[in-house]
């Protein structure tokens, strides 16, 4: 089974069972209005049983083994947190409350309904652990934050420590706690108190997602610009983010599950806290059902680049986890492991370009577009206009091809330079001109490609000149033509100069 039809098998079942609730609360089957009980239900008794059984049956060894993949999911979770509750508060003016529960949105993934299956797809059955630490870090941390918040933020005048045990008080976060100092004390569940507890928190998983279904039936869907940033910081940042902290630290294959487990989308923790302290946040549920659907790309993206970035990691002289303890012990062996790691992370940091690239890629449909309403606007023209005018109009088509084209030498150039190199030989339809192309090269083909856009410019201005009659305007535009043809002109004099080899003596 492929990446992609794994995805798909594991998302599917989350997205029918949260379909299925909406469709039940269309349809008045459930009275989407009035759901407190069944969310006392999920929230009280089914997700804290299921939280606590997964902790403590986790194996003592495999959880202190895992540690240093708690901190690197740790560290994820709470920086897109905090990024995410500051911009909605301080730059978007979101309430404080409902920025807490898009923040839970944004930073805490589906692990559990998500994250499992593909794990145990793509992974052997030992990395189902990995899913339980995720699900014990957002349950400790991430569960606990937003429920500060939310408290300190109800409009009581309340002390600060009415506020912590209001918090965490919650069978929620006493649950998962208590299940991971059971792990960590090594002791094995009781069979009687294992199946009872597995019997209630069995169905824990759908029944929050049929829950989130049915509260967002009873919510408009709003896509706006808090939405957008929780999906991008859940999908596409937050992934990013673990590579740079899981690759230099994590070996091989605990570096793939941490970014694939950052990747699956988000979990509904915000809807069900939104019921709770009757929060009406359309948002939080928009943003779940796009993060969901979205993550059938963003999700497959992070496995097979993961699996690239972790192969190439190595590559730079950085060595598995636990290579360093051949040697002798000691500062020189830590300052090895930190010059390792600080080498591999600066070297990785250039991925940060791919969204740039992409964003220019995104650039050209705009050009595209333009494209295709000035070429519909000439051929509308033509019949009834001058020849002056046709090829005015026919200059400004030039401008856009060429500005398509210097786009075009961007993306690809600085692809090849600062992320991996090109092989023709395995791509023998690659154009020439695209291949190869250093950074002394890539100078000269941008300053070309704007003297050409300039050229067109006067060009144009000067065919047109009856209506364009500011000739103070005119003599700027061939002013900083000459300004770029010069620097062109220096540039290739500075490169000629640079490679003449000296005198032999």
């Amino acid at each position: 089974m492929t990446e992609t039809a794994t995805i798909l098998a594991s998302l599917a079942p989350v997205f029918l069972v949260m379909a299925m609730g909406y469709a039940a609360g269309r349809t008045k089957e459930f009275d989407n209005h009035n759901i407190g009980s069944l969310n006392a239900l999920v929230m009280d008794f089914a997700l804290p049983a299921a939280l606590f059984t997964a902790m403590a049956q986790a194996p003592r060894q495999a959880m202190i083994g895992q540690a240093r993949l708690a901190l690197v999911l740790l560290g994820t979770m709470l920086l897109a947190f905090a990024v995410t509750y500051f911009v909605q508060v301080r730059l978007l003016g979101v309430d404080r409350r409902e920025s807490a529960l898009i923040a839970l949105t944004a930073s805490g993934p589906n692990v559990g309904s998500a994250g499992l299956p593909i794990v145990a797809a793509l992974f052997n059955k030992s990395a189902s652990i990995s899913v339980a630490v995720a699900v014990a870090v957002a349950a400790i941390v991430l569960t606990p934050l937003s429920l500060l918040l939310l408290e300190s933020c109800a409009g009581k005048s309340r002390s600060a420590m009415s506020i912590v045990t209001a918090a965490l008080a919650k069978p929620i976060v006493i649950a998962p706690l208590l299940g991971l100092l059971w792990s960590l004390a090594g002791l094995s569940l009781p069979p009687l108190l294992d199946s009872t507890l597995t019997l209630v928190g069995q169905g824990a998983s759908g029944t929050a997602l049929f829950l989130t279904g049915l509260v967002l039936s009873a919510q408009p869907i709003q896509f706006r610009a808090e939405v957008g940033l929780a999906v991008m910081t859940k999908n596409i940042l937050q992934p990013l983010m673990t590579a740079l902290l899981a690759i230099p630290l994590l070996d091989h294959t605990e570096a793939r599950v941490a970014i694939m487990l950052m990747a699956v989308p988000s979990g509904a923790f915000g809807v069900l806290f939104a019921i709770r302290y009757n929060v009406a946040s359309p948002r939080v549920g928009t943003a779940l059902i796009v993060s969901t659907i979205a993550s059938v790309a963003t999700l497959t993206t992070a496995i097979l680049l993961s699996a690239t970035l972790t192969g190439q990691f190595w590559q730079f002289g950085a060595r598995p986890k636990g290579a360093l303890g051949a040697g002798p012990r000691g500062r020189e062996c830590v300052m090895d492991r930190l010059r390792l790691t600080l080498e591999a992370t600066i070297a990785n940091s250039r991925w940060l370009l791919a969204p740039f690239l992409l964003g220019l890629i995104l650039t050209l449909a705009g050009l595209f577009y333009n494209f295709v309403l000035k070429l519909f606007d000439f051929f509308a023209r033509a019949p009834v206009a001058d020849p002056s005018e046709i090829i005015v109009g026919s200059l400004k088509l030039v401008d856009v091809a060429l500005t398509a084209n210097l786009i075009v030498i961007v993306i690809c150039s600085s692809y090849e330079n600062f992320q991996a190199p090109i092989d023709v030989q395995r791509r023998p339809a690659w154009p020439t001109g695209l291949a190869n192309v250093g950074f002394s090269g890539l100078k000269q083909r941008l300053l070309a490609s704007i003297v050409a856009i300039a050229a067109v410019n006067v060009l144009e201005w000067f065919l047109d000149i009856e209506h364009n009659a500011d000739s103070t305007k005119l003599g700027w535009l061939i002013a900083i033509m000459l300004g770029f043809a010069l620097t062109m002109l220096l540039l290739a004099l500075a490169e000629r100069v640079g490679h003449i080899e000296p005198p032999k003596q």
